[in-house]
């Protein structure tokens, strides 16, 4: 995994990415929850921080038609739990997005440092499935596959809704799609995959973030103290 050095040029960066979406297979069959994940991706807001030695960009996000779940405990939005990362291996940039599922666990608790626990999914840019892990207090636990329906009482079931016209995430929103992560005992994480438990930590690399946007990397230095 390299660097992305000094002097890091975003439209080449967002180029190769226009060029990965334009491969998308022609016979490609979308189902109808990666139908609705078609993002717009906020470039010049990229920040690069390093997560377990790791240097990584994150960019925001947000949906085009954007979605949320319902849980005992409120209301979050996918782009809310989702992190667009940017990886740099042997000179290619290389995209992925993490979404973080938090348990009930997490949800209900009142530490503000509490570790995540819940379940992590790796999806490509066009929201196909790539890997995803039960993490418990930080740790990767197993991992898991996605299904087409709940096969055992392991799964566990992620229900989608669209946000209303105006824009909100009402409690009589309409279902957008629903999603099925079981037990995967035929993958074994390594110890690289525990560089997505770090990213959406509250401490750790926080303090190494860098923006690339000048701008931006100013007014977070004015903000936080931080030289950057």
């Amino acid at each position: 995994m390299d660097d992305f050095g000094e002097n890091i040029d975003l439209d080449a960066i967002e180029s190769a990415y226009n060029q990965l979406l334009k491969s998308k297979p022609s016979d490609y069959t979308e189902s109808q929850g990666i139908a609705n994940k078609e993002k717009v991706i906020l470039w010049k807001h990229a920040s690069l921080s390093i997560y377990e030695g790791v240097e990584k960009m994150t960019v925001p996000f947000f949906l085009k038609k954007r979605i949320f779940i319902i849980s005992d405990t409120g209301r979050s939005s996918y782009e809310g739990m989702s992190f667009f990362i940017v990886s740099k291996t042997d000179g290619m940039y290389e995209f992925e997005i993490m979404t973080r599922l938090p348990d009930t666990k997490y949800q209900e608790s009142f530490d503000a440092f509490v570790d995540f626990s819940g379940l992590i999914i790796l999806e490509d840019i066009f929201g196909d499935f790539i890997k995803g892990y039960f993490i418990e207090e930080g740790e990767i636990s197993g991992a898991v596959r996605k299904v087409e329906s709940k096969i055992s009482e392991s799964c566990v079931t992620i229900e989608w809704n669209l946000f209303s016209e105006n824009g909100e995430m009402s409690l009589s929103a309409s279902p957008s799609h629903i999603e099925y992560y079981c037990p995967d005992s035929s993958i074994l994480a390594v110890n690289k995959d525990n560089v997505y438990t770090s990213i959406g930590r509250v401490t750790g690399s926080i303090r190494e973030r860098r923006y690339v946007n000048p701008e931006l990397r100013l007014q977070y230095q004015l903000i936080t103290g931080n030289p950057d």
